[in-house]
């Protein structure tokens, strides 16, 4: 019976740690969805941890490489951001 609660519990909060990921990318303007794979597949921390550093980070227009996202100009081509 014990073993069961645990394991309801900890599905609980593998569930609840995806769910807050998924909101977490979509308030960032990232998918979501994408980042709610991730996390089931994995784990919610691994999301998590992917959806930070996107956040983080913006794509060049110029050359689609991923810059700093306080970053004025790309330091890859010299594009204006």
């Amino acid at each position: 019976m014990e073993d069961t609660a645990l394991a309801d519990a900890a599905l609980f909060f593998w569930v609840m740690g995806t769910a807050l990921v998924t909101v977490y990318a979509s308030r960032k303007n990232l998918a979501g969805f994408w980042f709610f794979l991730l996390s089931v597949a994995f784990s919610p921390l691994v999301g998590f941890v992917a959806a930070a550093y996107c956040a983080a980070r913006k794509q060049c227009p110029a050359c689609k490489k991923y810059v700093r996202r306080e970053a004025t100009a790309c330091p890859y081509c010299r594009t204006n951001l």
